[in-house]
């Protein structure tokens, strides 16, 4: 293998490495797999192409993310895309307590009981909203409201507004649900 060819490997290898020591894990958006393609593609065809063409066999480190692997991860900011306003959001069953993980990496708990949501940001209660049936089928899925605050889920997302202006909100993907 020439020298070339070699540094594009070694830093596809080493970025994949710092991820799983850094505890943030592998993470697809289907560009990163063509772009980890690329550095790993052979100059000449003679040469072998991979991560693990010089590595032992099996080394989970180096191996790239499958695609369609779109977990949620804490702590790694990403994008999360708001559904349409007609996307299903069917209700969830009194006392359902749902993690989501939001775009900047923050997490945020929604305990959904009776009408309410009570809004938990780190281990920080903020809110509690009453469903909004009105709002609900003005904007789509569900809107709670309350002390100058809304929360709105439509399908797997949440957009929280604690009130503080346009760039406080904060949109979150469903990570888990006790329902």
């Amino acid at each position: 293998m020439t020298p070339r060819t070699a540094h594009p490997t070694v830093l596809a290898v080493a970025i994949t490495l710092m991820c799983v020591l850094a505890a943030c894990g592998p993470r697809s958006t289907g560009d990163d797999d063509k772009q980890v393609a690329a550095a790993d593609a052979p100059d000449s065809p003679g040469e072998v192409a991979g991560p693990n063409a010089g590595g032992a066999p099996g080394d989970a480190a180096a191996t790239p993310p499958a695609a369609g692997d779109d977990d949620v991860l804490s702590g790694v900011p990403q994008s999360i895309p708001l559904p349409a306003r007609t996307t299903p959001t069917p209700p969830l069953p009194d006392d359902t307590e749902v993690t989501y993980l939001c775009a900047d990496g923050s997490d945020l708990r929604v305990r959904y009981a009776a009408g309410l949501a009570s809004v938990t940001l780190g281990v920080d209660k903020v809110a509690t909203l009453a469903l909004s049936p009105e709002a609900s089928a003005e904007h789509g899925g569900e809107v709670y409201v309350g002390q100058g605050q809304g929360l709105r889920r439509i399908g797997g997302v949440v957009e929280f507004d604690p009130g503080k202006g346009e760039d406080a909100i904060r949109r979150c993907g469903e990570a888990s649900s006790t329902a």
